[in-house]
């Protein structure tokens, strides 16, 4: 699998992050990378956690899980409905467990810092790390979650990897 670390689609979630950073309707392309359709690539999605309820009378947060499952079953088809009509395959990350599974909470930990930040540093001109202004000045997009997303249980099998980041 070539290639797999560069691959990882930090913009692709960045699109599902919830919030008003959204309005702006900002987005973010590494250089060089280019997907064309019917490619025949496989996208491996990383399962993101999605809880989906109702607030209770008393305002607290209710977790439905007939919802939440429904959810779920939504964003994969969808997912998969879409990458198809472009000739790419989506195959869901399989589970993991023991240290593979801490090693993927980890890097979603991870994924959300940065995606976080790209929000907030990239998207934003008055608002730039020191060490992204000349990036950004030049319109490059750098952002990476390191090589050890290529060990992650799947990567193997997968081309990019999709992360998914749901604000709260």
């Amino acid at each position: 699998m070539n290639g797999f670390t560069k691959a990882v689609a930090i913009a692709a979630g960045l699109f599902l992050c919830a919030g008003a950073a959204q309005a702006q309707e900002r987005s973010a392309t590494k250089q060089g990378f280019e997907l064309p359709a019917n490619s025949g690539k496989k996208i491996l999605v990383f399962r993101p956690s999605i809880s989906v309820g109702a607030q209770s009378t008393g305002g607290m947060f209710e977790p439905n899980g007939e919802w939440t499952e429904k959810a779920k079953a939504n964003l994969q088809a969808a997912l998969a409905k879409v990458q198809s009509s472009l000739g790419n395959a989506v195959i869901v990350a399989p589970e993991a467990y023991g240290e593979d599974a801490q090693t993927l909470q980890e890097h979603m930990q991870l994924f959300a810092a940065v995606s976080d930040a790209v929000i907030q540093y990239q998207f934003f001109v008055g608002n730039r790390l020191p060490t992204k202004k000349r990036d950004n000045k030049n319109a490059v997009f750098d952002w990476s979650l390191g090589k050890g997303v290529a060990d992650l249980p799947g990567a193997k099998d997968a081309d990019y990897g999709l992360f998914l980041f749901f604000l709260p």
